[in-house]
């Protein structure tokens, strides 16, 4: 299940910068479409919505006023549909009742006798005010015959009838003489408006669905002048990283010759320039390395070759090997380390994740500080923990420290020859191997970088 997530989060939202930047343009264009699609479907569905609340309020107020008129014949009861005034002349009420001060009913009549009754008895003790209406919904019996049964029957059967109820009190002077109710059929108006409502919820996800592949042909071709300008920068970047390895490595042998033959007689200036200029090919060599690897990277010609190797002795090696260098700065660095592991993955780049992360840790752990560094199998995944007792990361810095030549404490990395890459390629490698890279820092109390990578050959290629 992690696996598939993972797959699905790397099509989404992996790729180089440029796929990325294209995804989001995608996105962000059809989910604006769909956002005014939306307001567009809600202002249509509310406003018929509110023309039909209207009409049903104003007939309901007609049938009040012409069940007030009919007052003295609907008071001789009936049990004849037909023969009743009031629902013989107005096919639209459902229901209606009048009641006398005391609430005994003195008159009243339904298109469904079964539920006469009941619909008296959910608005007994109701005084509407003046537009009160009040919903109710009733559930039809069975009938046990055929006589007197109204179309409405016919029509309700087992299903529940949705009704709107509105009234009126009948005063003589000031004192509240009755009340006259009326009820119309809102069921099918209601059947109507969830039909209108799925018909809109598909119109809008249909139209979400043409403006997704509308937004991503308009992000594709607004994106190619600048993938050909990107382009263009890569190769420029490959190919002066090309041409500058070679003067740098003659620069570099150089000042070592010279070194070596005339050291006796450097004064302790040149002595100090001499070691400058070799601190500065350094940082540029490995600026350009970084720079080359950018540029593989990003062209897609940065091979990585997948083989199974034992990660445990290698990995106590690399440790060993910097052992000696972050005891010259005083800082200790101990490990946790299985003896023995096998993994798939590309043992360069692996040795390059391992010292990017510890480089990156003995920079910003100061003197008399401490580095840890773990190796442990989770589950399907072998895991690599580097954890330092440094300044920490803000966690504003800790969105961004991935990005290429972004470097938290632009000070300090100047002072150790940070160029703001390192991570930035770490990430690559990870990902390279199916993997992932995260951090946890909190500011003064030191960071951990956390990386989880497959273990078989299938996982790592899938």
């Amino acid at each position: 299940m992690k696996d598939k997530l993972q797959t699905w989060r790397q099509r989404l939202f992996g790729g180089d910068v440029l796929s990325r930047t294209q995804k989001r343009l995608t996105f962000y264009n059809s989910g604006l479409l769909m956002v005014l699609l939306i307001l567009f479907a809600i202002i249509v569905y509310l406003l018929l919505y509110s023309v039909m609340a209207v009409q049903e309020k104003q007939n309901l107020q007609n049938l009040i006023n012409q069940t007030l008129v009919y007052q003295g014949e609907v008071q001789e009861k009936t049990e004849n549909l037909r023969e009743d005034p009031l629902m013989a002349v107005n096919e639209d009420l459902f229901y209606y009742a009048i009641v006398d001060s005391a609430g005994n009913e003195l008159a009243g009549n339904s298109r469904i006798r079964p539920i006469q009754q009941t619909i008296s008895a959910s608005i007994r003790g109701w005084v509407p005010r003046e537009g009160e209406t009040k919903s109710a919904e009733f559930t039809i019996p069975r009938p046990s015959g055929i006589g007197g049964m109204h179309r409405h029957m016919e029509r309700f059967e087992e299903h529940p009838v949705h009704l709107l109820i509105a009234g009126k009190p009948i005063y003589k002077g000031r004192q509240l003489a009755g009340i006259v109710y009326v009820g119309i059929d809102q069921t099918t108006h209601k059947k109507l408006f969830r039909v209108l409502l799925w018909i809109l919820i598909n119109l809008v996800l249909s139209f979400y669905l043409v403006a997704l592949w509308v937004s991503h042909i308009m992000a594709k071709k607004a994106m190619e002048p600048v993938r050909k300008s990107f382009a263009r920068q890569r190769e420029f970047v490959a190919d002066a990283s090309h041409e500058l390895r070679t003067p740098l490595s003659v620069l570099h042998t150089s000042i070592e010759v010279l070194e070596m033959e005339e050291e006796e007689s450097f004064s302790d200036y040149s002595r100090q320039v001499v070691d400058d200029m070799k601190d500065e090919v350094k940082r540029m060599t490995k600026l350009v390395g970084d720079l080359l690897t950018l540029a593989r990277m990003d062209s897609g010609k940065a091979d990585v070759i997948l083989t199974p190797f034992d990660i445990g002795p290698f990995a106590e090696q690399i440790v060993r090997s910097i052992q000696p260098i972050a005891a010259q700065k005083g800082i200790q660095v101990d490990a946790q380390l299985l003896p023995s592991l096998e993994v798939v993955g590309d043992a360069e780049k692996l040795r390059q994740l391992f010292y990017i992360l510890l480089d990156n840790a003995m920079k910003y752990t100061p003197e008399n500080g401490r580095i840890h560094v773990a190796l442990e199998i989770k589950d399907k995944y072998w895991e690599l923990r580097v954890k330092d007792s440094g300044v920490g990361i803000s966690p504003e810095d800790q969105k961004k420290i991935f990005d290429r030549f972004y470097r938290a404490d632009k000070h300090r990395s100047r002072q150790h020859g940070g160029t703001g890459l390192g991570l930035s390629i770490a990430r690559w490698i990870v990902a390279s191997h199916k993997g992932d890279i995260f951090v946890k820092s909190e500011y003064g109390k030191g960071s951990e970088f956390i990386v989880t990578i497959p273990l078989s050959i299938q996982q790592a290629a899938t």
